[in-house]
């Protein structure tokens, strides 16, 4: 299922991913990489077509867990 994901932090805009997996995959590794300097980042997944049919609200957020795992929620 195509989405879209936009990290929380401001910057950037929303990346084409080719499923929820995979967006959920180059979350961890973004997390992962800013937590060796203590920075911790959300996201959020808008699963969509295209673009323009990205709707306001996110579908699921992303969010470092308390053990070191990525927490999803649905909204």
């Amino acid at each position: 299922m195509r989405c879209f994901i936009r990290y929380a932090d401001g910057h950037g805009d929303y990346e084409r991913m080719p499923s929820i997996k995979y967006a959920i995959g180059e979350y961890r590794a973004a997390m992962e990489e800013l937590a060796r300097y203590g920075q911790p980042i959300e996201a959020s997944i808008h699963i969509a077509k295209d673009r323009d049919s990205i709707d306001e609200y996110p579908d699921l957020v992303l969010s470092p867990g308390p053990r070191g795992g990525v927490k999803i929620e649905s909204t």
